[in-house]
């Protein structure tokens, strides 16, 4: 569907150690891998350099690229780019004659980037553009400013996959860097893509963090981006800053009870929709659904009527026409997390075994994908889900089962949960297995298990306090039920 060569297709999932023949086991960012391809294979039919150890060394390593040996390319590169560091130190040519050479350094670097992007080495690629950027900067300020986005988003994917918020931090220091030098009048392309990129960095770490600054100034990037690429110059470049925009606005709005929040992401989405379609950018549009969904998702969980809930499962099974388990595994797993927390939610309010069922097959069904070893971030998300899950359901029956399974998965995603990491999630899943102990511990006249869980829902609520969400209500309805139990054992 994207047009790229299968060898090379095959050798990035085989780079990163991921069995190509196995559907199943295909690696979850293979889309993005395909765009990755397509300019990986188009910058380095440009590159050019006046030494012939690098010009071998690149032609080597564009046909190991072609023939899907990505592993064996980037070998080739990072070879290509001791050499140009040897001659980076030793040039002694006029003016003209060292930025030309410069340049063809900064080309030997970038390639090797764009090969460890692929490879998804996102790590070295981030120090190879920031040496691309390092050779150019003197001479050629718009080339410099390619390589800061690419390291940019190389630290991004870093921050965002590997847990790393310190990677997130740099490439937020990239980013503003590069954009106290390009200009909107003259690139507005490439300011766009900086604010835009930004922004969704923002995003990341600020739904990782008690406090919604980084999500309010990731708002402010994203704003920002929409008047370089506006609809008319860049729709599809449009849409993708308004999809981001409208990411931001969900997270702001599932930390605040203002719902005006909510349907302004909404809106962003829906915005987006008029520009993608199912037919002519059909991943694009299957994410906008799958964000729209949430979107409604979190904004029908505050309202009487199930209308909003409808339309966010609608939303969610639109997007499921795109994402399959054997073309876009991790992405169809995303939405099936989606789908069953809104069947979740008609469950626990219809009280209904069946819905029950439904949404405890979705969230199972992103586990497939999902794995520990593979993305813990997202199992761990899925461990909480289906933690909430069992919680409440397990409320509405006898005995202690699903609650006992509420306690085993909340406790599994604490485990990836840390206070490094992510500490609002922790929180959150905190406050679920507290509570979940709470009512084990009442069912069974087990006082531990009360203590227990009263101790995890008061340091939940000193985390909620410090972020100024007006929850205290809330935990303090908490703690005093708890304490009534433990009262009637003393």
């Amino acid at each position: 569907a994207e047009a790229v060569p299968l060898d090379a297709l095959y050798g990035m999932l085989k780079a990163l150690g991921v069995d190509a023949g196995d559907p199943g086991q295909l690696e979850q960012r293979l889309a993005e891998g395909a765009d990755r391809l397509k300019a990986l294979l188009a910058d380095t039919a440009v590159l050019d350099s006046s030494d012939a150890q690098i010009l071998t060394l690149s032609e080597l390593a564009k046909e190991a690229e072609a023939e899907g040996a990505i592993s064996v390319a980037l070998d080739f590169r990072n070879r290509a780019s001791e050499r140009a560091k040897q001659l980076s130190g030793s040039l002694d040519d006029t003016q003209a004659q060292l930025a030309q050479r410069r340049k063809e350094l900064a080309a030997t670097f970038a390639s090797n980037a764009a090969t460890a992007v692929v490879a998804f080495d996102f790590a070295q690629a981030a120090e190879r553009y920031r040496q691309a950027y390092d050779e150019v900067a003197p001479f050629d300020i718009d080339l410099a400013l390619r390589y800061q986005r690419g390291e940019g988003d190389a630290l991004q994917n870093v921050g965002e996959f590997s847990g790393d918020n310190a990677a997130l931090l740099r490439a937020v220091e990239v980013y503003s860097d590069a954009l106290r030098i390009a200009d909107i009048g003259s690139d507005p392309d490439n300011w766009g893509a900086l604010q835009n990129n930004m922004g969704r960095t923002l995003r990341i770490l600020g739904q990782r963090e008690a406090d919604p600054a980084r999500l309010n100034q990731s708002v402010e990037a994203l704003t920002a981006a929409l008047t370089a690429r506006t609809r008319t110059r860049a729709p599809f470049d449009w849409a993708e800053t308004q999809t981001n925009l409208g990411g931001t606005l969900t997270a702001l709005g599932a930390r605040t009870q203002v719902n005006d929040i909510l349907e302004q992401a909404v809106a962003a989405y829906t915005a987006a929709l008029e520009v993608q379609s199912k037919d002519r950018t059909p991943l694009d549009w299957a994410k906008t659904q799958n964000n729209l969904g949430a979107a409604l998702q979190r904004l029908g969980e505050r309202q009487e009527t199930n209308d909003t809930l409808e339309r966010a499962l609608a939303a969610f099974n639109a997007a499921l026409e795109v994402r399959t388990p054997e073309t876009t595994p991790y992405l169809w797993a995303t939405t099936q997390l989606n789908l069953g927390t809104s069947l979740s939610t008609l469950a626990k309010r219809a009280k209904d075994p069946a819905l029950f069922e439904q949404a405890d097959a979705a969230f199972n069904n992103a586990l497939t994908q999902w794995t520990r070893e593979r993305v813990p971030l997202d199992w761990a998300m899925a461990q909480t889900t289906l933690g909430a899950l069992y919680q409440a359901w397990g409320d509405l029956e006898q005995g202690t089962d699903r609650l006992l399974l509420a306690e085993q998965h909340e406790r599994a995603a604490l485990e990836v949960y840390t206070p490094d990491v992510s500490p609002a999630d922790r929180a959150l899943v905190m406050d679920d297995l507290g509570w979940t102990l709470a009512l084990i511990g009442k069912r069974t006249n087990d006082r531990t298990r009360l203590e227990e869980g009263r101790s995890l829902i008061i340091e939940a609520w000193d985390f909620y306090k410090s972020s100024g969400q007006g929850l205290d209500n809330y935990f303090k309805a908490r703690i005093d039920a708890i304490d009534g139990v433990l009262a009637s054992l003393a």
